[in-house]
């Protein structure tokens, strides 16, 4: 057992040497790029829906491009550390599924990112993935599922 748990840490840092090794970032862009894609879906979001979207459609393409391009990194990574990476793939997954209107999917998405997290014991992100779903049903127009998100994300937090 402890054979393969040493296998498995060493193929993650194999994949991160050659992620370093091929595109000359660390693994901490990686995580910076999580971020920098769930904002790029928000603004998108809100710029859609307050019709204020000061970009040319060639750089918005260009974050949602960005965003789905991380959401395909993060996919490989799960597949070699699913405790570590998969509710990150699944919450930026919904976020970019969300911005491009496929709303039955994002749902699905943001739902396994939310068990992904707790499961893993990943609270901070259980939290943000939590709030991230409550903005979605608040903008679907269910309050009632909108305000238990938003309750869920208020306990993690607080926890």
């Amino acid at each position: 057992h402890l054979e393969d748990k040493r296998k498995g840490t060493q193929l993650i840092v194999d994949l991160i040497e050659e992620h370093i090794t091929k595109k000359n970032l660390s693994l901490m862009y990686v995580m910076i790029d999580i971020y920098v894609g769930l904002t790029a879906c928000n603004s998108m979001r809100y710029a859609k829906r307050n019709h204020t979207i000061n970009a040319p459609e060639s750089e918005v393409t260009s974050r949602l491009s960005q965003a789905l391009k991380t959401c395909e990194q993060l996919k490989l990574l799960t597949a070699h550390s699913k405790w570590n990476f998969e509710n990150k793939h699944l919450l930026l997954l919904a976020e970019c599924q969300y911005a491009q209107g496929k709303m039955e999917k994002a749902a699905e998405s943001y739902q396994a990112s939310i068990y992904s997290a707790k499961l893993h014991k990943f609270i901070n992100e259980q939290a943000l993935a939590c709030e991230l779903a409550g903005y979605f049903y608040k903008d679907q127009g269910d309050e009632t599922i909108a305000m238990d998100m938003f309750k869920q994300a208020n306990q993690a937090y607080m926890q």
